[in-house]
């Protein structure tokens, strides 16, 4: 392409750049650039309005302006081009009547198109006539451009376009972000710095466990994975109604219990004296809770194993151990793709072996006005004025941007947790005596592993 003029070129995020530096990989895989593509998909009855919603999909897209980005590379390097607000609009797909089958082929063909990181455009608003059926509204979205609880901020404002309610809040534009909210300034830089070198220092050889014990690469850069594969772990529900009741006694977290669970068991099957893993944040600003851009942060913790005490002190261990962390964020440090993490890798640490995972902002959610559409589940409707939605389950094709992560769950009487992993680190066999592990550790019924 020809050099960009000044008034072209905008700045590129920290987690921008590591993006395009992982999915420009030579060793980048299908399976590892899929990672990276976020979708969501909807049934509205009757059938939705079509000026309406693209007009809401306009409005949306000039509100937040980083939803236009889009990444070029001249001489100098790589640079982000904001498009017009007039190149995006509604992409409709006449489906007709079919059946079921056929239906949920093509909604999974739409949503899990590959998205390449080079594309004109990275967000996409489909809108399928499904005949009878309703309407189905996918939104396809590269992770270079929001993160989970991005989703959610995109999901309300959307929504509150198209029922017509006023938006008071104002968003934070791309440019103000990094330049207030994506590193920490002054000082503050240099404490926060300080205690994350602390932590690497303390950090562990990497294991010979996974993929080092096959002889194989670590992924260090997440993107050369072939196949992730995920189980759920569903308990019974004596199990799950004693741990409600003492999650309410303690004041702590299940998913602080699980994780701990995981640590330990990984520790004593290893016969590890310690170890590294890492967990995601993704807004550690309040004046960011209606920022949609990609927030993630991706700190590490260092667990050492208590061979034996009780599961809910170690949850508590746990807690105060993320609080901790969660204390020096912002930090650049603390982000994938860092000179520190370039640092430890170089050690010999491999920060990115385990990790520990949440999948939904669920505090944004809960303070949404539209928390009673987020809270539903895939088949369950809600409705609005004369409109009705319903969340459509998508099929998952990756499970685990880590070798090994834990998954915390919105039920526990669905699902007590996950387990995702690299299927050419691990056999499934491995992974269902570590999920009994666990469970024998949390001195929990272990009923039924489900794959993901």
């Amino acid at each position: 392409m020809d050099t960009l003029t000044r008034a072209e070129v905008q700045p590129l995020g920290l987690w921008q750049r590591y993006q395009i530096r992982q999915l420009t990989d030579p060793a980048c895989t299908p399976t590892g650039a899929s990672i990276w593509l976020l979708s969501f998909a909807m049934l509205i009855r009757p059938k939705a309005d079509r000026r309406r919603l693209g007009r809401a999909f306009q409005k949306l897209v000039r509100r937040h302006d980083g939803l236009r980005l889009r990444f070029e590379q001249d001489d100098s390097g790589w640079h982000g081009v904001m498009n017009p607000v007039s190149a995006y609009g509604l992409t409709e797909v006449e489906l007709g009547e079919v059946d079921y089958e056929t239906f949920r082929g093509k909604l999974n063909e739409v949503a899990r198109k590959p998205m390449d990181i080079c594309s004109d455009k990275l967000v996409e608003l489909v809108l399928l006539n499904c005949g009878s059926r309703g309407d189905a509204v996918v939104w396809r979205i590269h992770h270079a451009l929001t993160d989970g609880f991005g989703m959610i901020v995109l999901a309300e404002d959307l929504f509150k376009y198209m029922l017509g309610l006023p938006i008071l809040s104002s968003a934070v534009s791309h440019r103000d972000y990094i330049r207030q909210w994506q590193s920490p300034r002054g000082a503050r830089a240099a404490e926060v710095e300080a205690y994350w070198a602390r932590v690497a220092a303390d950090a562990p050889p990497a294991p010979d466990v996974g993929r080092r014990a096959r002889g194989l690469e670590p992924l260090h850069l997440s993107n050369a994975v072939r196949e992730s594969r995920g189980l759920n772990v569903r308990i019974s529900a004596q199990s799950a109604e004693a741990l409600r009741a003492r999650s309410a006694e303690t004041g702590l977290s299940l998913q602080h219990l699980f994780f701990g669970g995981f640590l330990e068991a990984v520790c004593r099957i290893h016969g590890l004296d310690r170890m590294i893993f890492d967990f995601s944040a993704m807004r550690t600003e309040p004046a960011l809770s209606n920022y949609c851009g990609d927030h993630t942060l991706d700190p590490f913790i260092i667990y050492r194993p208590d061979h034996g005490s009780d599961p809910w002190d170690r949850a508590a261990r746990l807690q105060r151990q993320y609080m901790e962390a969660m204390a020096h964020l912002p930090a650049d440090a603390a982000r994938r793709g860092s000179r520190l993490e370039q640092k430890m890798i170089e050690a010999g640490v491999y920060p990115r072996q385990f990790a520990t995972y949440v999948p939904r902002a669920t505090r944004r959610e809960e303070g949404s006005t539209f928390r009673n559409a987020f809270a539903a589940r895939a088949g369950e409707t809600v409705s609005f004025g004369a409109h009705s939605f319903t969340p459509l389950e998508l099929d998952q094709n990756v499970h685990s941007l880590n070798e090994l992560q834990v998954i915390a769950m919105d039920d526990v009487d669905t699902a007590a947790f996950g387990l995702g992993w690299d299927a050419d680190a691990y056999d499934t066999e491995d992974i269902e005596t570590l999920a009994a592990r666990i469970c024998q550790i949390l001195d929990i019924d272990l009923i039924e592993l489900v794959p993901r």
